[in-house]
C-alpha cells in the first residue's frame, strides 16, 4: 500500500550521483587497473588454489567455518564444492594448517598472472 502511495523522486532520473557511480564502474570495466609490471604479479597456484586477503574479520559460527582476521592472507580452493556464497579457505601457521568455510565476500583475491 505504501509503495502505491509513494511519490516519484524529484529531479532527473537516474540521479547525478547514480550516473557518476555507473560511469566509474564502466571505466574500471573498460580499462582495468593492470599492474605496471606483469613480472611483479604473483603466479597462480596449482590445482585451483589461489591466495586471497581477508577484507574483514569473520567469526565462525560452527566447526565447519574458519574464523579470519582482517588483512590475513589465506589460501582458497577454487575447485571444492561449497554452499553458494562460500569458499573453502586454508590458513597455514608453520606446522599446523587450519581450514574451513569462509564467506566469499570477505575475501579479495590477489592478482595473478596467467601464462599461456
Amino acid at each position: 500500500q505504501a509503495a502505491l502511495q509513494a511519490k516519484p523522486p524529484v529531479g532527473p532520473w537516474p540521479s547525478l550521483a547514480a550516473m557518476e557511480l555507473y560511469g566509474s564502474l564502466a571505466a574500471v570495466a573498460i580499462e582495468p587497473d593492470w599492474p605496471a609490471n606483469p613480472r611483479t604479479v604473483r603466479p597462480g597456484m596449482p590445482d585451483g588454489w589461489y591466495r586471497a586477503i581477508a577484507v574483514s574479520s569473520f567469526n565462525a559460527e560452527d566447526d565447519r567455518e574458519l574464523m579470519i582476521e582482517q588483512d590475513e592472507a589465506l589460501y582458497v580452493s577454487g575447485d571444492d564444492e561449497t554452499p553458494p556464497g562460500w569458499v573453502f579457505a586454508m590458513r597455514t601457521n608453520g606446522a599446523t594448517d587450519e581450514g574451513g568455510l569462509v564467506p566469499r565476500s570477505y575475501l579479495a583475491a590477489e592478482d595473478v598472472s596467467v601464462v599461456a
